[in-house]
């Protein structure tokens, strides 16, 4: 598979070193939480990743949680259960997850800082769960932690008990209560009205029973609530559900589709059994929740293999009424759910992660039209964009700062705000009235001098968004349509050299290009054909050929058994000539017209996928093209094609990406065409499947171009910088000690060496994916090998600062790459943060956690040193 752009070249020998991803993603998020893991008071949203097996938290905020992902720790297997709470006291909560296969349980210690020490709290077990708890089970004023059984195990041991000896040590594993029984799910509540906290069990065992606390070190009495045969209890709650001021006992009776219920009857009795009576399938969870603020509590309920949780109403009298998807009208994607305040607003909020690999909240509001008392749709924190197809660089609310615009023919327009400093915000869904976009062009249409875009729709639809005169997207205005989906996405063309711009496109199943003529800014004429191939139109390109200072056209005609090169020479006014086959391919992608002889006449460059090539036809400078020339190959099938900007003629640049099929590891590949041969001057290993698009255009705003990426399968939208220009300093202690992928880790340093600015960015290369990235930086050099153990060198001496306040200890993505935009005016050092001074020499070197023969390790970069100015 293969991705190629075009472009002129006026740069030297590129630097594509990493892969920027502007989408942000949690892929295989499965499991959410809440705690106050940075100590402020507020609630902040702690996820979990079953495919990375990392454990990601952000913080919570009066506008809600941050879209700022921040990485506690990556554990070594699959991960199956969550919970958080302060075990040690100090104010900051833990974290503890069980894996998938059931044989650990790992706890991530809170330092209070922003970064957590994952250490291991049980192994070798075949049966942990999903459900863990983090309170006081004895009541010493400290909490403990309980792990429970798998639903359906076989063992003939109890949960584990880890018993809090204080000041956060956990004893050794213990059977909870001496149990012989594996139960799944647990319920901490007074039963008997005797002041001490009771233990209602349950498990797949069809047994739930209950266990009376007698106080001191007295046993536990067991009594039996329920023993029913295929029962499998889920997701046991302790809640008043009748409001009579006692806690009774709900449950999913999973294996039964049904919402069930025990009354607590007082003096430690239940009632018997009572089933809402509705068949709600394989219940997964459920929370309860006043959610139409009616005075009693509700139950949120997921499913196993429904998208939606479902909103079960409390009549009263343990009476219910499913009331259908909750939020959204079942729009809210969620294997799990949570609620809690995060915006300390004294309202309950929904916390979502998604089948998408998305996080999503939804604000808790006052009663809506539906009754629900949030508001109707979910707010992003983690979003790919779906199917991303293409993606251009535009500065749309003029700002300065270059922001980045995708198309999705799932759902419509992606907005990536630039925050400066090579950063973007998470992409938002902008211009709500188009559902879906398959292609993207920008053009300044009006003549306002503010850039528009341009877009398709795979209906076939073509709409132009003008964007203001002081910034932001207008409302889309439809300027026509194709029959069916686009053959020729809309391009922006004078085509009739009156000094606007014009519309053209074509069907995929029709021959006509389709001009709609702009007849005064920002109003274009009904669309007519201009030009008509013999069968069908599927590529289009301008350029005046024949050098007569006339716009001529070229057109890829796709016929039954390949394609033509059909000429249309442009007769002035608008008007072009009979069409002319100057050449016929088998396959063809990527047509671009570049002047790559220098002698001032556009010759045609393209890809033909099956023989792997790169392809020329001189034009003589009368519009007559010579024999198709072959300039190189690559190893791979292309997969798609995109084209960067024209430029001034000379040299022509291509960037391909290709990699085998079914693989998610590919090569970007940088070549100049050079006379007759294509010349690869880099090559870059990245992990991206499906590249629907790249493109070339300086993102980043630094004056050189870079790779602009779109890929598909997972939602991905990235960029990988052209390092040419804007890397500072120099590098010491070159190479580092490899890690476990094999290369060593890099850093650089871009951006601004200047003491009066902040735009200085570190960057780590070739790091282990997913690895916690810890930033270093002092004013002296220094060399210690393997510090505390590490693998690495720390390059680094004097005094030490650690980039580690909240959000700047980070994790390397699937392509090793992490970074870290800071302040020049407030630098870390042991003593206190100071503000680097014009005429000192920095250093920076990061370290990041390996795992090496399979245990866990630590390694470091080189280091790098710039000059302050």
């Amino acid at each position: 598979m293969l991705v190629l752009a075009l472009a002129t070249s006026c740069l030297a020998t590129p630097d594509l070193e990493h892969f920027r991803e502007i989408t942000a993603a949690l892929p295989g998020a499965s499991l959410v939480a809440h705690g106050d893991l940075n100590g402020d008071g507020l609630a902040d949203l702690v996820c979990a990743s079953s495919r990375t097996r990392s454990i990601v938290w952000f913080a919570g905020g009066p506008n809600g949680p941050s879209t700022e992902m921040r990485v506690a720790g990556i554990v070594s297997g699959l991960l199956r259960g969550i919970a958080v709470g302060d075990i040690d006291g100090d104010g900051y909560d833990e974290i503890v997850v069980t894996n998938e296969s059931g044989s650990d349980a790992n706890l991530l210690w809170n330092d209070g800082t922003g970064e957590f020490d994952v250490t291991l709290l049980a192994e070798n077990q075949f049966d942990l769960g999903s459900e863990i708890y983090v309170v006081d089970f004895d009541l010493d004023g400290d909490r403990d932690v309980i792990v429970m059984r798998a639903s359906g195990s076989p063992s003939s041991t109890g949960p584990l008990l880890f018993e809090n000896l204080g000041s956060g040590v956990l004893a050794l594993p213990a059977i909870l209560l001496g149990l012989a029984t594996p139960f799944s799910d647990l319920a901490l509540f007074d039963i008997d009205g005797d002041g001490l906290q009771d233990a209602v069990l349950g498990g797949a065992g069809g047994r739930i029973d209950w266990y009376r606390n007698s106080g001191g070190a007295g046993a536990w009495t067991r009594n039996s609530i329920e023993n029913q045969p295929f029962l499998r209890v889920r997701d046991l709650k302790a809640v008043d559900l009748d409001g009579d001021g006692d806690l009774d006992l709900a449950m999913a009776a999973r294996t039964f589709g049904e919402f069930r219920f025990y009354e607590n009857l007082g003096g430690g009795a239940f009632g018997p059994r009572i089933d809402a009576g509705m068949n709600a399938g394989l219940l997964a969870k459920i929370e309860p929740i006043d959610a139409d603020l009616d005075g009693d509590l509700d139950l949120i309920a997921t499913t196993d293999g429904a998208a939606a949780p479902r909103w079960i109403e409390n009549l009263g009298s343990f009476q219910f009424l499913d009331r259908g998807p909750f939020v959204g009208g079942g729009g809210l994607d969620a294997p799990d759910i949570d609620f809690s305040d995060l915006n300390a607003d004294g309202r309950p909020d929904v916390l979502v992660v998604g089948d998408g690999d998305t996080v999503d909240w939804v604000p808790g509001a006052p009663l809506s039209p539906a009754g629900l008392a949030f508001e109707s749709a979910t707010r992003p924190i983690l979003r790919p964009v779906p199917e991303a197809i293409e993606s251009v660089v535009l500065d749309v609310d003029l700002d300065g700062v270059r922001d980045v615009i995708t198309a999705s023919p799932e759902s419509g327009v992606y907005l990536a705000r630039g925050l400066g400093a090579d950063r973007f915000r998470a992409p938002e869904r902008s211009l709500p009235s188009i559902q879906a976009a398959s292609s993207l062009r920008a053009a300044d249409l009006d003549r306002n001098g503010a850039v528009d875009l341009l877009l398709g729709t795979p209906s076939g639809e073509v709409w132009w968004v003008p964007t203001g005169a002081t910034g932001g997207l207008g409302a889309p205005q439809l300027i026509g349509s194709g029959t069916g989906p686009l053959g020729v996405a809309p391009q922006a063309i004078d085509f009739d050299s009156d000094g606007d711009l014009d519309v053209l496109f074509a069907g995929a199943l029709s021959p006509d290009v389709i001009v709609h003529e702009q007849l005064a800014p920002g109003t274009f004429a009904p669309g007519r054909p201009l030009i008509s191939t013999t069968l069908y139109a599927q590529g289009l390109i301008a350029e005046d050929f024949d050098l007569d200072g006339v716009l001529d056209l070229i057109a890829l005609d796709r016929q039954p058994m390949g394609f033509l090169f059909e000429q249309y020479r442009g007769l002035g006014a608008g008007s072009f000539a009979a069409p002319l086959t100057v050449l016929s391919t088998a396959n063809v992608m990527g047509l671009e017209a570049r002047d790559v002889n220098d002698d001032g006449a556009a010759d045609l460059v393209w890809v033909q996928p099956g023989p792997k090539l790169i392809r020329r036809a001189l034009n003589t400078g009368a519009g007559i093209f010579g024999a198709t020339e072959d300039l190189g190959t690559f190893l791979d099938l292309p997969d798609a094609v995109g084209a960067g900007p024209a430029g001034p003629s000379g040299e022509a640049t291509l960037v391909v990406y290709h990699r085998p099929n079914n693989r998610v590891m590919g090569t970007l590949e940088w070549f100049a065409i050079d006379g007759p041969a294509a010349i690869s001057l880099q090559r870059t290993d990245l992990r991206l499947s499906e590249v629907a698009s790249v493109s070339l255009d300086d993102v980043n705003g630094d004056g050189d171009l870079d790779v602009l990426v779109s890929a598909s399968a997972h939602g991905q939208v990235g960029w990988q910088e052209n390092g040419a220009i804007g890397e500072l300093g120099s590098r010491e202690c070159s190479p580092a000690v490899p890690n476990s992928t094999g290369r060593p880790a890099t850093l650089r340093i871009v951006g601004s060496g200047t003491a009066a600015t902040d735009s200085l960015t570190l960057e780590s290369l070739d790091l282990p994916a997913g690895a916690t990235t810890l930033f270093l930086a002092s004013r002296q050099p220094g060399l210690v090998v393997g510090p505390g153990g590490s693998q690495g060198t720390l390059c680094l001496g004097g005094a030490i600062g650690r980039f580690a306040a909240p959000g700047q200890i980070g994790m390397a993505t699937a392509n090793g790459f992490a970074t870290l935009g800071i302040d020049l005016q407030n630098l870390p050092q042991p003593t206190g943060a100071v503000a680097a001074m014009s005429g000192e020499t920095w250093r920076f070197q990061a370290w990041y956690r390996d795992i090496s023969i399979g245990l866990g390790t630590s390694n470091f970069t080189d280091a790098a040193a710039v000059l302050i100015r």
